[in-house]
């Protein structure tokens, strides 16, 4: 089935993670109506996909469509509400390709969609040469760990895994991806890339 300009359907597992399993097999449900943005599924199967190489975004933008039918994809938690449920199906939603920002495919994960995914920066305190407290998760800094192709015409950023990067608070949103905590934001939302303490 191909879909119509930018739009894939994926097909979730349930609407939200309601559920901690514990290393001895015990689990705990976690009432989900307290914050449920928090716990919503942000992944699906890819059942979908729009037609073509390159889908053009809502700013107009040109986007590498490098999904396929059967691969996991994370999407924005908006994404799973009765307003994009496809019609006669329980489990199927509609997302624009601009709003998923990674996939997996045979256990690899692959930015796509113009995003960055950045593994926190973590701030240790000291006093002399003695650490004090508990780090805390740096929100303006952290390390890129995987990069999408960048949207067409526009430059490669040079960025590599490892690299450290800054960043506005405003786009610190963090998203559990594979039992890891990212930073999700687009190659836009990056100031710049930290070079001997300083920002380059």
């Amino acid at each position: 089935m191909n879909m119509i300009g930018q739009r894939i359907a994926v097909k979730v597992a349930k609407k939200y993670n309601d559920e901690v399993e514990f290393s001895s097999g015990e689990k705990l449900y976690i009432d989900v109506t307290w914050n449920p943005e928090h716990h919503v599924t942000i992944c699906g199967e890819v059942v979908a996909l729009p037609r073509g190489e390159w889908c053009k975004n809502t700013r107009g933008d040109w986007i590498k469509q490098e999904l396929q039918v059967g691969d996991l994809a994370y999407f924005n938690y908006l994404t799973v509400d009765k307003d994009n449920l496809v019609t006669g199906e329980r489990d199927v939603y509609l997302v624009d390709l601009e709003e998923c920002f990674c996939f997996v495919r045979s256990g690899e994960l692959t930015a796509i969609s113009n995003y960055v995914l950045v593994e926190p920066h973590m701030i240790e305190e000291k006093i002399g040469s003695i650490y004090v407290g508990v780090p805390k998760r740096s929100e303006e800094e952290g390390y890129v760990r995987f990069i999408s192709k960048p949207l067409k015409g526009k430059d490669d950023l040079g960025l590599v895994n490892g690299d450290m990067v800054r960043f506005h608070e405003r786009n610190a949103f963090l998203n559990k991806i594979e039992d890891v905590e990212y930073y999700v934001m687009r190659q836009d939302d990056l100031l710049g890339k930290v070079v001997n303490g300083g920002t380059a």
